[in-house]
Parts: C-alpha cells; structure tokens; sequence
C-alpha cells in the first residue's frame, strides 16, 4: 500500500487516515510542482522524468501508460522509442497488469504506437 495512494478507490475519503494520505499527496507532491508546470515538456517531465517519482509510479502503475507515451511524444522525449516498449503490455521485464483490458492492451498498443510516430508531431 503506497501511503501517496491510500488505496484502489483513488482518494475516497471515507476516514481520517485517508484524508491524512491525500492531505500529504498535497502537501508533498501536489503543491511541489503544480506552480511549476508551464507547457508540454514539463508534462512530459512530471510524467516520464524524474520530477515527482509518486507521480510517475501511479501513471505507469495503472492503466494510463497511453497517456505517458502520447505526452511523450508530443513533448518530443527522446526517449519515446525506449518508452513504447516499457509501458507496453509486451514487456516482459514490466509490471503491466493490464487486468480485464490486457487482450485489447496487447491488441492496441502497437498501433497506437505506429500512430504516434507516423501521424502525430511534437508540439516543440
């Protein structure tokens, strides 16, 4: 259990304990970069850097690993290439619980992918 994320039902207050975690989510992680954030690159590096490690394990913990990898490539990481094969339902090497979705996650992400790259431009 990550104290940031009390629990699978995503900051459902329901007793002091939870609004103890997500009153430290604010003041610890929340606050800390929110007045930092000013464009896409940013995003990206809240999202797929080094900015917020809480941020970043929760994105690629669930099911939001498509939103990382099409930030990325609007924000022109570099890495993209490298993260469409760590997020991806594919990796052998990742924790991808993709769950009840992981037959249409093993069926869309290479797709998503060849559409990022070939239709998609960064936004810098």
């Amino acid at each position: 259990m990550n104290a940031l994320y009390p629990n699978h039902d995503e900051f459902c207050i329901n007793s002091w304990t939870t609004f103890e975690a997500l009153l430290s989510l604010l003041k610890e992680s929340v606050l800390r970069w929110s007045d930092t954030i000013k464009d896409i690159k940013d995003i990206d590096d809240l999202i797929n850097g080094d900015r917020d490690q809480a941020v970043k394990n929760y994105v690629y913990s669930y099911l939001y690993r498509p939103y990382a990898l099409i930030i990325a490539r609007l924000a022109n990481n570099l890495h993209f290439e490298d993260l469409a094969v760590i997020l991806s339902p594919h990796n052998p090497n990742g924790s991808n619980n993709w769950g009840k979705f992981a037959s249409t996650a093993d069926a869309a992400w290479p797709k998503l992918v060849q559409y990022l790259r070939d239709e998609v431009k960064p936004l810098v």
